[in-house]
């Protein structure tokens, strides 16, 4: 598996800076959109639902960045056994983690 490692960092930035502007655009559109089309009732219930999954995108607890770091050095020497074994490993962590989560909001 061949990287061309320039490509993909512009790919990345570009990519970055287009998520950031959209993440920063998009609620007040929503918002707007929910106030006009459902009314101020409606909004609340919608702060509730994004209020819940600001807490589960917090629930990653920096695994996601665990996974690209561990996953550099295995795609540069195309090593699928050590990538497959990461992901599985990853699979389970990222299970009990939505399992305590579940857990810990159904109490």
């Amino acid at each position: 598996m061949k990287i061309q490692r320039t490509k993909n960092a512009v790919k990345g930035v570009f990519f970055g800076y287009l998520n950031k502007i959209v993440a920063i655009i998009f609620p007040f559109i929503i918002r707007t959109i929910i106030i006009n089309i459902l009314g101020v009732q409606y909004l609340g219930l919608n702060s509730l639902f994004s209020s819940i999954l600001t807490i589960l995108s917090l629930a990653d607890l920096g695994f996601s960045t665990a996974i690209v770091y561990s996953m550099y050095k295995p795609i540069a020497e195309d090593d699928t056994e050590t990538v497959n074994a990461l992901l599985n490993f990853y699979k389970k962590v990222y299970r009990i983690v939505g399992l305590i989560i579940f857990s810990v909001g159904l109490v």
